[in-house]
């Protein structure tokens, strides 16, 4: 199994306050720990937006922080409710926190920092994609773990410039989706930390 049987030990949200000045964002890696399927995290494939610079790109849920938010918790409690239908004030546990990133786009950074919030769910959800998202999805924590969804991802940057990026394929519910970039590396950052060797089960 990809997960320590003490995982959430591992994860201590951040002790110090978030800076106020720069611009952020909360997103939300939600894991799903219900009995009836292996673990898995949740994801949504975006709707194609001309003013999205992760237009039709494969995220977590979550967004920026707004007035209205107390901080980056808020945010990716509020995007997650409105992009997916996940209420995780009700149904989620929260874990802990990764180290925010500094969010990039279309190969450039951006003047943003994401911050990831962990949580954990413990029965079936039923997912709600709004306007924002064009699908809600799952994708198998075992699977990342061994490998079978390994993958490479191109695009093309600046003047033509083509460059390859380590990405994952997941399956949907009509098709296959790539995650790559920015998600990736939360994703990637977070098994680094949670992930067990393969000797001990997975407590819940």
């Amino acid at each position: 199994m990809p997960l320590h049987p003490n995982w959430r030990a591992r994860l201590v949200p951040p002790s110090a306050p978030e800076d106020q000045r720069t611009r952020r964002a909360g997103v939300a890696i939600v894991v799903s720990l219900h009995a009836s399927a292996a673990p898995s995290v949740l994801l949504m494939k975006r709707a194609e937006h001309p003013l999205d610079p992760w237009s039709g790109h494969v995220s977590l849920p979550g967004g920026r922080v707004e007035p209205t938010d107390a901080d980056s918790l808020d945010a990716a409690r509020r995007e997650t409710l409105e992009e997916l239908g996940v209420d995780l004030e009700r149904d989620g546990e929260l874990i802990g926190a990764l180290e925010p990133l500094r969010a990039t786009a279309r190969g450039r950074t951006v003047d943003l920092a994401v911050h990831p919030w962990i949580f954990a769910v413990e029965r079936p959800l039923e997912l709600v994609p709004n306007a924002e998202a064009e699908e809600g999805f799952w994708m198998s924590l075992a699977d990342v773990a061994a490998g079978t969804l390994d993958h490479t991802h191109s695009f093309v940057i600046g003047e033509g410039q083509r460059v390859s990026r380590p990405a994952w394929l997941a399956p949907g519910a009509e098709r296959s989706h790539v995650v790559w970039g920015l998600t990736y590396h939360i994703l990637a950052r977070f098994l680094e930390q949670v992930r067990s060797d393969g000797s001990e089960p997975l407590q819940p």
